[in-house]
Order: C-alpha cells, then sequence, then structure tokens
C-alpha cells in the first residue's frame, strides 16, 4: 500500500491507496483542526494502512491556498500528526493487549 493525499475545498485531505482501487477516505475541519487529525489517524488505522512507509501528496500543494490552508506546511503538519496519533493509537492498543494477556504473570511481580 502506498498512501496519496490530496486536497479538497474547505480544508478537506483525502487518501487513498495508490495500489488498489479501494476507498477514498476524508476528512474536513467542520469540528475543527484536532478533529480533523483524529478522524484521519482512525480512517489510517481502519484501512490498515502503513504508517511508516511515506506518503505521496498531490500537486495541490502548489496552490493550497486555493483548499483554505495556509501553506504547504500546514497540510503536511495535518498529515504527519494523523499519521503520528494513529501510530499511537496502535501502540498503545497492542501495549494494552499485552497487559491483559499477561495480566496473571505481570500481577504476580
Amino acid at each position: 500500500m502506498r498512501l496519496y493525499f490530496n486536497l479538497d475545498e474547505n480544508r478537506t485531505i483525502r487518501f487513498r491507496d495508490m495500489d488498489t482501487d479501494a476507498n477514498t477516505w476524508s476528512a474536513t475541519q467542520e469540528n475543527g483542526e484536532v478533529e480533523q487529525i483524529l478522524e484521519i489517524a482512525k480512517d489510517l488505522i481502519d484501512a490498515k494502512a502503513p504508517l511508516d512507509s511515506g506518503y505521496t501528496f498531490s500537486s495541490d500543494l502548489d496552490f493550497p491556498q486555493d483548499y483554505g490552508f495556509a501553506g504547504d506546511d500546514d497540510a503536511h503538519s495535518i498529515v504527519q500528526q494523523a499519521l503520528a496519533a494513529a501510530q499511537m493509537m496502535v501502540d498503545a492498543k497492542q501495549g494494552i493487549e499485552s497487559f491483559v494477556a499477561n495480566k496473571q504473570q505481570i500481577l504476580s511481580i
């Protein structure tokens, strides 16, 4: 899976897997930037996207102001924060699952 992000109007960010014709995921900022970051992070997890293999951004970054963004660093920052948040969520889930699976052993220490 290769992640491809692009911009849409009203500060919407979309992504899809460049290797398939599967779903396109999108997140708006109607509830704020933090909610958009968390929505993208959740969608990345749901899509089983690789979180550590980088991503490609469309040429929308040549004119991000047309989509309501302050600049290309603004949109990249949102995507990078979403990837980091998704990785933290995956790591936290794995840590909890490991604790639950080994709870008796851990508690007996």
